[in-house]
Order: structure tokens, then C-alpha cells, then sequence
């Protein structure tokens, strides 16, 4: 049963490719300029180079989402703590989950535009021709592909981004400043209306909530990974702040 069902995946993801593929052909079709005639030798020395290229591009990869990362993560610290009250203390993990996905978009067009720039620089006059004979080969416009996802991820990208940036926690002795992932601004209560502090529960891991006298919730540490010694070390000035008493969870 289990062998049937993974076949059946593999044959829909096949299907999904081949459509793809045939979606991307069609919509970057490769036209040859006039004249231009690739021999044997010249397609297979320009497919070595496509391989090399590749490579290049996953070899950057890695490090484009890395940088995009820590990038999206240093912003949010900074912009959560721009304004901040003296003594505050900003509850934001470098490992927020919802950096994730912009990280790769962000990290792939990253890679997809440097690699280019690095073929452009290596083959100097060549990169012309190199571009036109690998097209040939694959029947599509790549480097118009290559740029139509680098620009796709971008346009994603960036606003997830920037919704991620914007989703913070800042709690202090006189307020408690929060902006949710998807937000219009964000909420300033004072910590004197805080009504309870108690320990919830996501994905089974227990999560500090902050309850107002209107009935409005601050759940603290979801979605990202934040040491045991930080999540006590706030609850404990909370409580202290708020003269109210938490149970441990």
C-alpha cells in the first residue's frame, strides 16, 4: 500500500514537471538570432559550461539564504528595538520560523542574479555566445527564465520579508509594545492592564501569554526558538512588572 502511494506521488510530481517544463518553454521560447549555427565541439564545450554553471548557482545557494537570513533577522531586531522604553527587553528569535520563506526566495534570486554576474565576468566576450548555445540546447530562452524567477522571487520575497521584520514583541515596565505578522501597525498597552500571565501551549511547547483587561492576548515566544534561561528571565520581569504571579509550566 505504502509502495503504491509513493509511486503515485513520484507519478504526479513527473506529471507536474513535464508541465512545467512545457509551461516555461512556452513562454520563453529560444529564437537564434540570424546566421548563428552551433557545430558538435561548440555544444558540448558550452554544455560543460552550463554543468559549471549550476554548480555555481547551488554552490550559492546556500550561502544566499544564510546571508538573506541573518540579514531579515538583524533588521527585525533593530526595527523592534528602534523607540524601545529604557529596560525593555525585545522578545524576537534570530530563528523565527516565519523568516524561512523569505530567506530562500531572497537567497535563490540571489544566487540566480550572482551566478550570472560571475559568467558574464569569467567569459567576458564568449558569455554571448555561451548563452545563445545553451539555449539552443534546452529550446528555451534561460536567461530570460533565469531572470523571470529571479524577479518573481524578489517581488514575493520582499514583503514577506518585511512582514517578518515587522512581527516583534517588545515588553517593558510601562508598556508592552506587540506587531503581529500580519498587522496594520502595532499595539501599545500599558503593562498596568495586564490582567494574568499564564503558560499556554503550541506545537506541545509551553508559551508565555500576556492577558489584558480587554480580553486581548500576547502570546510571547511562538514560532521561534528562544533559550530556556531568556523565556524565564522574562517571565520573571513580567511578573515582576505586572505584580502578577505565574505558575511555572
Amino acid at each position: 500500500m505504502l509502495e503504491e502511494m509513493v509511486r503515485g506521488v513520484l507519478w504526479v510530481g513527473v506529471k507536474i514537471a513535464k508541465a512545467l517544463v512545457a509551461m516555461v518553454h512556452e513562454m520563453c521560447p529560444y529564437v537564434p538570432p540570424r546566421g548563428v549555427r552551433f557545430n558538435a565541439a561548440s555544444r558540448e564545450r558550452y554544455r560543460a559550461w552550463s554543468s559549471v554553471h549550476w554548480f555555481v548557482q547551488l554552490a550559492l545557494l546556500p550561502l544566499g539564504v544564510f546571508g538573506a537570513w541573518w540579514l531579515i533577522a538583524a533588521a527585525g531586531s533593530a526595527w523592534a528595538g528602534w523607540g524601545a522604553e529604557a529596560g525593555a527587553d525585545v522578545v524576537r528569535s534570530p530563528r523565527d520560523l516565519t523568516i524561512l520563506l523569505p530567506a530562500i526566495l531572497l537567497g535563490s534570486a540571489a544566487a540566480l542574479l550572482l551566478s550570472e554576474a560571475i559568467f558574464r565576468l569569467v567569459m567576458l566576450r564568449s558569455y554571448a555566445e555561451y548563452r545563445d548555445a545553451v539555449s539552443a540546447l534546452n529550446e528555451t530562452d534561460v536567461q530570460r527564465v533565469g531572470r523571470l524567477l529571479a524577479i518573481s522571487s524578489l517581488v514575493i520575497g520582499l514583503p514577506l520579508a518585511a512582514l517578518s521584520i515587522d512581527r516583534y514583541v517588545v515588553v517593558g515596565p510601562g508598556s508592552i509594545v506587540s506587531s503581529g505578522y500580519i498587522s496594520l501597525g502595532a499595539k501599545t498597552r500599558p503593562t498596568a492592564s495586564v490582567k494574568a500571565l499564564v503558560w499556554g501551549s503550541a506545537a506541545q511547547t509551553p508559551e508565555l501569554v500576556v492577558r489584558f483587561q480587554d480580553n486581548a492576548e500576547v502570546w510571547l515566544f511562538v514560532g521561534g526558538a528562544f533559550p530556556e534561561a531568556q523565556r524565564q528571565d522574562i517571565a520573571a520581569k513580567l511578573s515582576t512588572w505586572t505584580g502578577k504571579r505565574l505558575a511555572p509550566p
